[in-house]
């Protein structure tokens, strides 16, 4: 099974996420996503989830905790509470350069306030960060 790392990322109560549009099969499909991605030979869960930050976001950040999994599609999605403590937010990294009308993405902060109403998957998880409660 595929693992990745994601991270949620709060500030001034609102949420760093990936907005995107993706077509499959001829749909569009239009969503919220969590930044993150998989793990490299020999990388940790933890410095997947920072590497991954840096590259989509030019960010660094610190992980705060753990914040437990979801299982989709096969995927271990591992989920982390991080905090930028560096960097610059760029909306030209790794990530946004391969921009099509079939495959866009575009770095958003999501109010709080919006979540319910968002889609994101692992809301629960978000919600955990909200409240600063992690696994060990």
């Amino acid at each position: 099974m595929k693992k990745t790392a994601r991270v949620v990322i709060i500030n001034d109560d609102k949420l760093l996420v990936f907005f995107r549009k993706k077509e499959i099969d001829g749909n569009i499909y239009t969503y919220y996503a969590l930044p993150g991605g998989h793990l490299e030979d020999n990388e940790t869960l933890e410095d997947a989830a920072i590497r991954e930050i840096k590259e989509e976001m030019n960010l660094d950040i610190k992980i705060l905790g753990y914040l437990g999994n979801l299982v989709v599609d096969n995927q271990e999605e591992n989920y982390y509470h991080g905090k930028i403590i560096g960097g610059k937010l760029q909306k030209g990294c790794e990530t946004l350069n391969g921009n099509s009308d079939s495959n866009y993405y575009e770095i958003r902060w999501l109010p709080i306030s919006e979540l319910d109403n968002s889609g994101i998957r692992a809301l629960s998880l978000v919600r955990r960060a909200l409240n600063n409660e992690y696994e060990d």
